[in-house]
């Protein structure tokens, strides 16, 4: 049986959740990414402040003062290849302040840049990337910005010792939805485009990935060159399912196998391969 392509993410929640702030239009832009972003990145400086020295766990050797100036220069860089017109920026990233007490301010100067470019460019205009399995447009961007702000959200949650029960907002900065779409990103271009740079890492065989709570199965063959990853439900060697949000962190190397909540099928070596693709 041959699965569908995993829908584009959904509308967040609407108790404390930020959709599209006031003054910024979707556009023809995926206002369900927009609104990822938006929300992820929001919450991202909102915990970020009051926690600077506190260590990350997924990046051992930074700080939170550190995962903020990752993440700001991120969404420098970014602003920088929109404003190129389809080539690769000559410019450098913005660095962080001197001043550690304007980190936060100048991270939020950056998203702020980075959502009015984003809102600005048409999804399918020329936009340079690192990939090497997904067209070179602005669309691409979104995608891989509100990826990077909810697994780096992620992280600062787990520096700050964040509990979301405690939270007064009530609300799924990620849904189900957002983290499946950011599992395909992985599964059908990133991973594939380490691959491509990385050959002979020692990965090898078949493995199907299954969300449960969102729409979303895909077949990774690693036995073909190069790599590729297919859209359906189909068997393999192994198989790995659970929800979204924990998937999405297994592929980001944050859970392994054991850590996540996920079912594993078949010949879980297999799935243990997937430790080698570090990004």
């Amino acid at each position: 049986m041959t699965g569908t392509q995993p829908a584009a993410p959904g509308p967040l929640p609407p108790a404390g959740a930020a959709v599209v702030p006031e003054g910024l239009s979707a556009g023809d832009v995926s206002p369900s990414r927009l609104s990822t972003l938006v929300a992820a990145g929001e919450k991202f400086a909102r915990l970020a402040e009051g926690s600077l020295d506190r260590q990350v766990p997924a990046c051992p050797d930074w700080t939170v003062l550190d995962l903020v100036g990752h993440l700001g220069g991120v969404y420098s860089w970014a602003n920088l290849v929109l404003a190129a017109g389809g080539e690769r920026p000559a410019a450098a990233r913005s660095a962080p302040p001197g001043d550690r007490s304007t980190t936060v301010a100048w991270f939020l100067e950056q998203r702020s840049r980075l959502l009015e470019s984003l809102t600005a460019t048409p999804g399918h205009a020329p936009a340079w990337n690192f990939s090497s399995r997904s067209e070179r447009t602005a669309s691409w961007w979104l995608r891989r910005q509100a990826v990077e702000t909810a697994i780096h959200l992620h992280d600062l949650e787990e520096a700050a010792a964040y509990d979301a029960r405690t939270d007064p907002t009530g609300s799924r900065t990620v849904t189900a939805e957002a983290a499946a779409d950011g599992a395909d990103e992985m599964l059908c271009d990133l991973a594939l485009s380490y691959l491509d740079r990385n050959p002979g890492i020692g990965v090898a065989g078949t493995l199907h990935v299954h969300c449960t709570d969102a729409p979303g199965e895909w077949l990774v063959d690693f036995d073909v060159t190069p790599a590729r990853t297919t859209r359906e439900h189909a068997k393999a060697d192994a198989a790995v399912r659970g929800p979204a949000g924990e998937l999405l962190l297994w592929l980001w190397n944050r859970r392994n196998l054991e850590e996540a909540t996920l079912e594993v099928f078949g010949e879980a070596h297999v799935a243990r391969c997937w430790e080698l693709i570090r990004l």
